[in-house]
Formats: structure tokens, sequence, C-alpha cells
């Protein structure tokens, strides 16, 4: 979902700014579509100013509880669903006489109205919608609104005047608090409201859409990045990129670039869910251990035996965790799991070489799902439901330390994680994080095992995996450790899309608070995003801090992000206020596609709107 912005109200209008513009830069194809960009900003900006909100009911708008709502968008002829599907997860359903919400899990229905629906159909559904809370959503004239004789009825009113994309746009975002409702009304509404009426609201600080302008760029500075991106997909670096960046909590730039795969069967989307591979790490640990900082329940200063009881008899047990979480505790790497799952063949049975022909032990996987092998690790492959913990866990815990505790990026204690959030909780860690942040957020696409909830053609594929489960993995996590627990890690195993990863990384941005509710204390989210052991060590407590090797060089000293093996980069900048989430699935067909790194093509795009903030100073 792609929504360009153009003038829909007035032809006449937009025909006579067009005519103007082209006489005003004769020569300067360039000049014409940046004074365009100009003038839909200055439209927007009118508009915004214009919305009004004439009731609110025990102040119901703007919608804050997402995880609680159940929403419901009655529409004919417009894309007002669509567009406050960028906040939430609701149905969208056609106006017509026979919609009913009665007896259905709706409790909030917004009813969009434009010129050309009869006032007697608006009357009947407001009648037979009594039980639920209904907000009208006008896109009419003032006049039509004196006409309905039950008006009082609904929970709240909001008069945006005409249907065009712009007012469409701008009222679904304040509906969702991401704008605050300004308008008053220009005349009086028979008895109903008089001039000047019109209640503020404030803005709950979710993310704004919005054109570049809005936050001092120019629009056609911006097709640099688009330039980068198609070139990289001409030069197979990725099938696909999703971009999306912010600035202020502004969405100024959102868009997708290539296919799903070099076949180009299926354009990338907005909306496609990529695998996040270990971007996940500041997706679902970290977020969790920074909301039990809070809550004191846990501390980066005790040792990993602390909250982990079956280290105490290890090597790990004495390991500060802010050393973990910093990679300078001394573990290893990574461990092959899946490879110390395998056998010789029957051929081979006896031993011999290390080269020798191996398959999959048939103690640990098999074809089908049973009791005994729940847990789904690609198609038609499930792994033993005890090899976590009696093969996965002690391979960890019986690995060897380093005694020189240089810096040494390792997964090994992600894979613990999930078992320390259960045992404070008491709850498992897909529940957890979907309970205290991506629910309320409205973050729908931040998921694990995303095929349980989601089509198949919305998730981007990531490797031919020829060796492993000798297939393409499509839906399924790319990580082998990740794989074998059942898709369900910290160190990787989230898939998501940018616009819903964007709400959790611009919630870090607004120091721990988005839509109107404070999720992680800014002290510890500055704790755990500060540079720890600088300057032998770059990194925050689970994140990365690295300048001008993840990052492009031009990033502050404050920022902080993450990096992911299938391509992705996502980075944090306070001094700059700026977010840049890059997606890609450069894994596919093979993992030995490295070009997107060497071509520096995520910083070398990163840069650019670095540019084009200094290019407008």
């Amino acid at each position: 979902m792609q929504f360009v912005f153009v003038f829909q109200t007035n032809s006449y209008y937009k025909n006579f700014i067009l005519a103007f513009l082209l006489i005003l830069y004769p020569f300067s194809l360039s000049a014409q579509n940046q004074a365009v960009s100009d003038s839909i900003w200055g439209y927007r900006q009118a508009v915004e100013n214009r919305i009004t909100l004439l009731k609110n009911k025990e102040s119901i708008l703007p919608i804050r509880e997402l995880a609680r709502q159940e929403i419901a968008v009655i529409e004919k002829n417009t894309s007002f669903s669509q567009l406050c599907q960028r906040y939430t997860q609701l149905t969208a359903i056609e106006l017509s006489p026979n919609v009913s919400l009665i007896n259905k899990k709706n409790n909030i229905a917004i009813l969009t109205i434009s010129e050309d629906i009869p006032v007697q159909l608006v009357e009947s559904l407001i009648e037979k919608h009594q039980s639920i809370t209904m907000i009208g959503v006008f896109f009419t004239s003032p006049s039509y609104l004196i006409n309905i004789k039950n008006l009082d009825k609904l929970s709240a009113i909001v008069l945006s005047y005409t249907n065009d994309v712009h007012y469409q746009d701008l009222t679904s975002q304040a509906v969702f608090g991401a704008v605050p409702f300004k308008g008053k009304l220009a005349d009086d509404l028979a008895a109903y409201f008089k001039k000047g009426e019109g209640i503020e609201t404030l803005s709950l600080k979710r993310l704004k859409y919005t054109v570049p302008e809005e936050v001092g760029i120019k629009s056609d500075y911006l097709k640099k990045v688009d330039s980068i991106a198609t070139s990289a997909i001409q030069k197979k670096t990725t099938p696909s990129i999703q971009l999306l960046v912010a600035k202020d909590g502004k969405v100024f730039y959102h868009k997708a670039f290539g296919y799903h795969t070099y076949d180009s069967t299926q354009a990338a989307s907005i909306e496609d869910m990529y695998d996040l591979a270990s971007v996940s790490k500041i997706s679902t640990a970290i977020p969790a251990l920074m909301k039990l900082t809070d809550e004191r329940k846990f501390s980066v200063d005790k040792t990993l035996g602390d909250y982990y009881p079956k280290a105490r008899k290890s090597n790990k047990k004495d390991m500060v965790i802010r050393q973990v979480l910093t990679h300078q505790a001394g573990l290893r790497a990574w461990i092959p799991f899946w490879q110390n799952a395998t056998v010789p063949t029957a051929s081979n049975s006896s031993g011999g070489a290390n080269n020798t022909p191996k398959i999959l032990d048939p103690k640990v996987f098999q074809v089908q799902k049973s009791r005994r092998f729940p847990y789904q690790v690609a198609e038609n492959l499930f792994v033993r439901k005890k090899y976590y913990q009696k093969s996965i866990v002690k391979q960890i815990l019986e690995s060897p330390v380093a005694e020189k505790k240089d810096y040494v990026y390792s997964d090994l204690s992600y894979y613990l994680y999930p078992e320390v959030i259960k045992r404070i909780t008491k709850k498992d860690v897909v529940s957890y994080l979907d309970e205290n942040f991506y629910k309320p957020l409205g973050a729908v696409t931040l998921t694990y095992n995303p095929l349980q909830k989601f089509d198949k053609r919305k998730i981007v594929p990531t490797e031919y995996d020829s060796l492993f489960r000798k297939q393409l993995i499509h839906g399924y996590v790319h990580d082998e450790g990740a794989a074998m627990l059942g898709g369900i890690s910290t160190h990787a195993g989230l898939f998501g899309n940018a616009n819903d990863l964007a709400k959790l990384l611009q919630m870090y941005l607004q120091n721990g608070y988005y839509g109107g509710k404070q999720y992680i204390s800014s002290e510890t989210l500055a704790e755990f995003t500060r540079c720890q052991f600088c300057p032998t060590n770059l990194r925050g407590i689970g994140f990365d801090r690295q300048r001008g090797t993840n990052a492009t060089k031009s990033v502050s000293e404050q920022s902080y992000g993450h990096s992911g093996f299938t391509g992705n980069l996502v980075w944090i900048d306070p001094a700059n206020s700026l977010l840049y989430i890059f997606l890609s699935n450069r894994v596919y067909p093979t993992r030995n596609n490295t070009s997107l790194y060497d071509l520096n093509i995520r910083t070398n795009i990163q840069e650019v709107f670095y540019e084009a903030l200094k290019a407008n100073q």
C-alpha cells in the first residue's frame, strides 16, 4: 500500500497551480517538481489545521489503548481503513443497509460518511449501533450534518469537509493521535454547533506520516535514494528493499523496491514482512530486560548464574550480564547446533573422515509432527521436544570461555533469555512481548512464526538452504539455531515490516514513550544505549554503536542500532531525532552474496538522508 499525495478536491485549483508553476519555472523541470511538492506541503498544513472535532464523549479520541480495542471501519469508496491500518489491526466493512456489528467482537465502530451517502442510511446505522461506541467521520460539507436527526447519539463527531486523500490521511492520523485536532467551525451549524466550536486534542506521539518538506528536506533531493536502491536491485545485491525514515517522529520516506525473488513475479510492497535476523535482539530480549530493569526484577550487574540456575554449575555462572550483553564476556561467537545433530549416512556408518556424507539424525529430526517432535524447523521438518534442554543448552554451558575478554560478537546468551524472562515473569517470551510491547504499540506484524498468522505471500523469502533444510526458507526463520528452537529465540526469529518495527524503535527514540504510554523509563534507555566500555568496546547493552562501519559516518555519537544477517540495518539517532530502517533479503538465494555489504548500499542510502538535512540548513 503506497499513497501518492496529489490534489483531488478541485481540478480547477490544481490546474491553476500547475500552470502557475510552469510559468514561474519555465526552464527547470526539477524546480517545477519541487514547487509542486512545496505546494502539497502547504495544502496539507491547511488540511491539518481545518479538521474539526465537534464531539468527544469520554475523550474517546484520540484512540489510546490499542490492545484493548477491537475496531471496525465502515466505509464506502474511501481508503480510510487502509490508512488507519498503519496504526493497528482493524476490520474494514463495506457500508450498506445490512451492516450490523451487534454481537460482534468490535467495541469501536468508525462510520465514514461522504456526500453521496443517503442521510436515512446514516441515521439507520447510528440507531442500530447504540450498544457500541460509534465515531462519525464526515467527509462532507458542514451542512450535511444538520439533516441527521440522531447525530447526538454518536460518541464522537469529526468534520473533515471533503473526501480527498489528504483529508482522509490526516483524519486517520488525528483519530489515532499522531496529529492533534485543531479545527474550528467557520459558521454556526443550526442548533447543533456554534461558530468557533471545535475540541482541541494533544498528540499521543504516535508516528506521523508526511512529506519530506515538513521535516526540512526537499523531495527532489531524495531521488538519490531511489537511484541507489534501484541500482542495488539491478546489481542483484538483494531482490528487494524496504525503507522507512522518520525525523521528529514523522515518517517522510517509506518505499519498497524490487521483487520478492529475482524471477520478478511478486513486486515488493511496504507491507511485506521480513526476517529481522539479529535485529530481533534489540526487539525482543532487550526491551523485555529494560522493562524488567525498571521493575527492579533484573540488573545487568548481576551474573548469568543469578538468573539462569542451570549455569550455576558451569563456567558461565559468574559472567556479569553487562559484560555478556556487550559481547566481552568470553563467550564463543556461535555453535553449529544443526551440524552437531547429524550422523553418517548408512553407507558410512562405520565412521571415517570428517568429510564423509552425513544426514540429519532421526533421533533429533522427523518429517512429521508428533508429541515427541512438536517444533517445526521448516516445511516437513520437526525437531525433538527435549533437544533444546538436553543438547543446545548443554552445548552452550559446556562451551569454552576465552581467558582474554576481548570483544567477540556472540549469539549464545540470547538462546537463554527466553527462559530468564519466563522465570522472572511467569510468562513465555512470546506472550510477554505481545502483551507488553507489540499489541499496545499496534505493531501487528512483529511476530514469531508468521505463517501461523499471515499469508505466505505477505512474507519475503530468504535463502535456499542446500545443507540443512534442503529447501527455500520462506516464512520460517532463516537462522538455523533459532529454527531448532521452533522459531522462537531472542537472537533471531522475529519477523515484521518496517512500519511496525518503527513503532518500537520510535518509542526508544522518544525516551520510552509512545502512543500516550511510557513503556520504558528514560533513565533505563539511556543506560542501555550509552557506550559501556569506550574506547575499547563501542557497544551499548545489546545495542551496536559503531559509527562508520554498520552505520554511516554522519550519525551522531549518541546514536545506536543493530544490523541483521539477512540484510537489515536499523539506526536511531537521538541528536538528529532520526530513525532509519533498511530491510532486505540479500541472502536470497544464497548467503554467499555479500555485494550489499561490499557496495555499502545500506550506509550509502543512510548518508543521503544526512546530506539532505544539511542541504537545507
